[in-house]
């Protein structure tokens, strides 16, 4: 592993790490016996014992990791890809060599563009937006007290938290003169345009998937049962005495004012909106899921949740992708943390059992390219507006919109190649 003379000895590329086995399973274990690739580059096979890849990629140094790591970023496998430039750790990290350590990041930020060139856009810890603009259920504290109605995280943890289980508890919840006035009386649910699309994807479906070759195409699911099933729900709901359909955004006061039991909306209104009152006392759950039988919830994001993208034509890629990556780390690190667990969790929370409502909701989060590339697809109007006249002619639509999907994410992703 080494060459030289004692006293000026040099290591070689040559190395290997001899490691203990682990004792039980691990992530690569997982990964290999439910069928998907894993690939490592670098010495990941020294350090795991050899166990848990299906495919291993020496290297002999940082310049031929990453370029064995652009290999394979060109390549159509399904699984994970772990990497390891040795070079930081061995011949830099160790020997407290701080000059050559900077000049292995340059190299790295240079490559950083081509690597990251294989991506158009980064979400996440990157913004708090993706934080705040998670869609939660908020539940009226005074009125369930009123209506002697129980708290629905009982019904989180049971899994009964379903779309049934909501319009039965919204059923009585109605106090006013019988016209349904949105700005005066009590209701058990009130929503506006946008703020119906929880319902949608809370089932499961998705306006756009990805299919074997990795192509966004329309997804069948849009059209599916459970849409259907869900339209019909909402629109009895918001016939009944004890829903409301509106065209302005006026839950959000109505739910400040104690006049409605349930809200869904970003978590942001905890503290944009429901905090000008003090009276205004709730509980956050998920937003419901379509039924029992669904193993999971599905949290949407506000249209607002921010991304991050590096022109095409940008002068300097490399710079501009090592301080977009700084910035994802320093939200993952510091921002995320801070906001998440001091803020959602904490401040704007009246009890504990919230805090843990708000672990389920990030770990129930969905991103539909369909949604974020909406303005380029088919815009997001269609489910609302079956709601929003009562008629639940969904199927009829299917047609034309499929059409007009079909067309338009063949040019996205035209657009998505010309990138390189």
């Amino acid at each position: 592993p080494f060459v030289g003379e004692p006293g000026s000895f040099t290591r070689t590329a040559n190395r290997h790490d001899f490691s203990l086995a682990a004792p039980s399973s691990t992530m690569l274990d997982l990964l290999k016996s439910e069928g998907y690739d894993v690939i490592s580059v670098g010495k990941i096979f020294d350090l795991f014992a050899g166990r848990g890849l299906t495919e291993s990629n020496p290297t002999k140094g940082n310049t031929d990791g990453i370029n064995k790591t652009i290999e394979m970023m060109d390549r159509d496998f399904n699984g994970l890809c772990f990497i390891n430039l040795v070079d930081f750790d061995m011949k830099y990290g160790h020997r407290n060599d701080i000059e050559g350590y900077n000049n292995a990041m340059h190299e790295f930020d240079d490559a950083l563009a081509t690597i990251l060139g294989k991506l158009y856009f980064a979400s996440g810890d990157i913004s708090r937006n993706a934080l705040e603009m998670m869609y939660v259920c908020f539940v009226n504290n005074e009125l369930l007290s009123k209506y002697n109605l129980e708290n629905p995280q009982k019904y989180v943890e049971s899994g009964d938290w379903t779309y049934d289980k909501f319009i039965e508890m919204c059923q009585g919840v109605y106090e006013g003169a019988g016209t349904k006035d949105a700005d005066a009386d009590t209701f058990g649910y009130m929503c506006s345009g946008i703020h119906n699309d929880p319902w949608f994807y809370g089932s499961g479906a998705t306006i756009c998937e990805k299919d074997e070759n990795g192509y966004i195409v329309s997804s069948e699911s849009m059209f599916g049962e459970r849409v259907v099933d869900t339209l019909d729900k909402m629109i009895g709901l918001f016939g009944s005495p004890y829903g409301i359909y509106t065209d302005s955004v006026k839950h959000q006061r109505a739910f400040r004012d104690n006049r409605i039991l349930f809200c869904t909306d970003r978590c942001r209104c905890s503290h944009k909106v429901f905090a000008e009152n003090a009276d205004c006392k709730y509980v956050v759950v998920p937003c419901p899921k379509y039924n029992k039988d669904q193993d999971r919830f599905y949290t949407v994001m506000g249209n607002p949740f921010t991304l991050y993208a590096i022109a095409a034509n940008c002068e300097d890629k490399a710079k501009a992708s090592a301080f977009v990556e700084c910035m994802a780390s320093e939200g993952y690190r510091k921002v995320t943390p801070a906001v998440f667990e001091l803020s959602l969790k904490t401040k704007y929370v009246d009890d504990p059992t919230s805090g843990e409502m708000y672990d389920i909701i990030r770990e129930s989060l969905t991103y539909d390219l369909g949604r974020i590339f909406s303005n380029d697809l088919i815009g997001q109007g269609d489910f609302r507006s079956a709601i929003s006249m009562a008629s639940n002619s969904w199927m009829t639509r299917k047609v034309g919109i499929e059409k007009r999907l079909d067309s338009l994410t063949k040019k996205l992703m035209q657009s998505f190649e010309s990138l390189g």
